[in-house]
């Protein structure tokens, strides 16, 4: 739907492309849908590759006698359930989001890896190749994280013997294969009418910004305030837990474990519910970060095992006191670790806003709705996707300019496309503001088919009447046809419903509450240019009760 299709995630368009080739309405379900199953299937890979990792890291683990399956399998139901319920991943898991897709590649090539190490058969390593270099013209987590992924797969070849000539070259043949995406996705942006609006010069010029897109991510998707605290709180535990090497722990005294152990496990509860230190309550969606949470729900898991395994150990030469006590811990281990996660999942899917975007869509409809058989709305660009997602469910024709573009070339040359009459055509190419004035101006009946869902002072400008409408501004050449009682019961009626649910929804504090407090200021900028209008009208009393 936007005249400028995105640089990057490249096999996600294609995905929602063809699910809104499907027949019949729905697109934003499908969409949601997609983000569902990715991260269901996430959510199982998570487990499955918590599953086979042996808990054999510290001294105590690889002395114990206990069996390696009860441990790998906790170790893999709480990896799973914290990655399912962790506040960012459930945002992208349960909206349309490229994140959701990002991450179940990411645990995909892990687990192919892992199957390598194994297996030993070299199939797994060639999938493995292929996916990564697909993976990386997806998203640049696969670039930030290549060198650590190419080092695991060279290890892995050496240690099984399979480093020769013939496997390098096949695994790179693989590799490259994947990364030929690029190229494909550069020349169908050749074929499209944004490459001419951009004034691109060559293939090649598109080649270059998809590359530089990827960097900008890399460069702008780490936080630049906060970056090193959630490098300690989540990526460092991770390799101290997951990523060390086994001698380094096993030569530790067991007591120094334990009290590690115990501190990276505090540490992971204060992640899990959400303390000012986790990433999610310092930065929300800006910007959203995901793979951290990834990595936090593996080490998380894993220290998971670590304490069953703490608890459920017996040794007779123990003291009686250290066996009641683990006795005691064994008791309530499950349990308690059953309370904790059951409580964070209520409290983290309340946090992301689980129905206060209901207020906000409502919203959007009544703007879909108040259009009337206008085919033009003039918008400031906040919401302009949500009008048209929820206006081609609803089968609206519906063209969105949005004055904030109206500084970029690119956008303006869009724009000229637009329209027939070549006055207006070059008035287009020298800037919005001097279109739509002459626009709105000089074509008679623009009234019936334009609203505008920014500053109202453009229908002024062309010499009309700007009238509220709920949501909206519409033009009025004859004010004095309008019925001022008529205007303001209209009015009423959807303050005391939307904007009822918005005002509750903007005094939350959650994933939506900036959505909502800009919607409510909106509503409420409305209802007081209602208020004026009304005073225009000589209807002072009704006025009154519009502001």
């Amino acid at each position: 739907m936007d005249p400028f299709p995105p640089l990057s995630h490249f096999v996600w368009q294609h995905i929602a492309i063809f699910l809104s080739a499907l027949p019949g309405s729905g697109l934003v379900l499908r969409l949601n849908f997609l983000s569902a199953v990715c991260g269901a299937a996430s959510v199982w890979l998570m487990y499955e590759i918590m599953r086979r990792m042996p808990h054999d890291r510290t001294a105590e683990e690889v002395e114990s006698r206990f069996p390696q399956e009860p441990l790998q399998t906790m170790s893999g139901i709480v990896a799973a359930v914290v990655l399912a319920f962790c506040a960012p991943f459930w945002v992208v898991s349960t909206r349309a989001h490229t994140a959701s897709l990002d991450v179940f590649g990411l645990l995909l090539v892990t687990f192919l890896l892992i199957l390598y190490y194994r297996d030993r058969r070299i199939g797994w390593l060639y999938a493995f190749a292929f996916l990564y270099g697909l993976g990386t013209t997806e998203s640049a987590t696969f670039v930030a994280l290549g060198p650590v992924f190419a080092a695991v797969a060279v290890f892995g070849m050496w240690r099984g013997g399979r480093f020769a000539a013939r496997p390098i070259v096949l695994g790179l043949v693989c590799y490259l294969a994947g990364l030929s995406l690029y190229f494909l996705a550069a020349w169908e942006y050749r074929l499209s009418p944004a490459y001419e609006w951009r004034e691109f010069s060559s293939y090649f010029q598109v080649l270059w910004f998809m590359w530089r897109e990827q960097y900008r991510e890399l460069r702008y998707g780490v936080p630049q305030v906060g970056w090193l605290l959630v490098f300690v709180v989540t990526v460092l535990p991770w390799l101290i837990v997951v990523v060390s090497p086994k001698r380094a722990m096993t030569r530790s005294a067991v007591w120094g474990s334990n009290f590690l152990h115990g501190l990276l496990g505090l540490l992971g509860l204060l992640v899990l519910f959400n303390v000012p230190i986790a990433p999610w309550p310092m930065m929300g969606l800006q910007p959203l970060i995901v793979t951290p949470y990834v990595l936090t729900a593996s080490w998380m898991g894993y220290l998971a095992g670590y304490w069953y395994l703490f608890f459920a150990q017996r040794s007779r030469f123990e003291a009686k006191s250290t066996a009641t006590m683990r006795d005691v811990g064994h008791r309530l281990y499950v349990p308690a670790l059953a309370v904790v996660l059951l409580t964070s999942t209520v409290l983290n899917v309340r946090l992301t806003g689980q129905g206060s975007g209901q207020a906000l869509n409502q919203m959007i409809g009544e703007i879909v709705r108040r259009l009337d058989g206008r085919t033009w709305l003039i918008s400031n660009g906040v919401l302009d996707d949500l009008v048209a997602l929820s206006a081609r469910e609803k089968g609206v024709p519906v063209r969105v300019l949005n004055v904030a573009q109206g500084g970029a070339d690119s956008y303006l040359r869009y724009v000229a496309t637009l329209f027939e009459t070549p006055r207006l055509k070059g008035l287009a190419q020298i800037g919005l503001l001097p279109l739509l004035n002459e626009w709105l101006a000089e074509t008679p009946g623009v009234e019936r088919e334009v609203a505008i869902l920014a500053a109202p002072d453009l229908w002024a400008t062309a010499g009309m009447t700007p009238v509220p409408d709920r949501v909206l501004f519409l033009g009025a050449t004859n004010p004095a046809a309008l019925d001022p009682e008529a205007l303001l019961a209209g009015q009423q009626e959807y303050w005391n419903d939307g904007g009822a649910q918005l005002r509750a929804a903007a005094e939350r504090r959650d994933l939506f509450a900036g959505w909502n407090r800009w919607a409510l200021t909106h509503v409420g900028k409305v209802a007081n240019n209602t208020g004026v209008l009304l005073e225009d009208l000589k209807r002072s009393d009704l006025a009154f009760e519009a502001y």
